[in-house]
């Protein structure tokens, strides 16, 4: 299954919960919501969250090609979930995903989520941009609040790539110690 972001649209303008606020981004912006990497909120904030190239755990279905760059970035760009990553036995990272709802906390491991489930995360997760764009252009002291927000989730975000640089860059040093003293070794 191909990454088709018009469908991703389609759905979102189909449910009701979702369609005003695609109306009023697009009324506000001038700009359609069909090509999300031309929008204003992708430029601005989305694209800033810069993944580095890491090998993800994903589901393990047949032909499965999303755009897994972007849902990190709109993971680590939301006011609305904890994550992290975890290195698993197969040397892939593992992203998991919190989110609460009346004290109620859930984790979910990407990896382990269905095509269907992952499309969700897209719609929740583009919605909720939609709407903090919206707010972000009526009032200035939500601006204000919503432009903090975003600072610090994007400095967080940094700090975790530069952890998971950190640790790739220790385990191939220790990779290349390793086989120099087996290259000692049978000398």
């Amino acid at each position: 299954m191909d990454f088709d972001f018009k469908k991703i649209m389609d759905g979102m303008r189909n449910d009701a919960s979702c369609c005003d606020a695609i109306q009023e981004y697009e009324k506000i912006s001038g700009v359609s919501l069909e090509d999300f990497k031309e929008t204003a909120i992708y430029k601005k904030y989305i694209s800033k969250f810069k993944v580095k190239q890491l090998r993800l755990a994903v589901p393990k279905e047949e032909g499965l090609n999303l755009d897994w760059t972007l849902l990190i970035q709109l993971v680590a760009a939301s006011f609305a979930t904890e994550y992290h990553f975890e290195l698993n036995k197969n040397g892939e990272y593992e992203l998991s995903i919190a989110a609460s709802l009346n004290d109620i906390t859930r984790e979910e491991k990407i990896s382990e989520l269905s095509v269907l489930q992952i499309l969700i995360l897209f719609q929740i997760y583009i919605d909720e941009q939609i709407k903090l764009f919206k707010l972000i252009k009526e009032s200035k002291n939500d601006k204000k609040a919503i432009e903090s927000e975003q600072k610090m989730n994007l400095e967080h975000f940094n700090n975790i790539m530069e952890q998971i640089r950190q640790r790739e860059s220790n385990d191939s040093k220790l990779e290349k110690l390793l086989k120099k003293s087996v290259e000692d070794i049978e000398v």
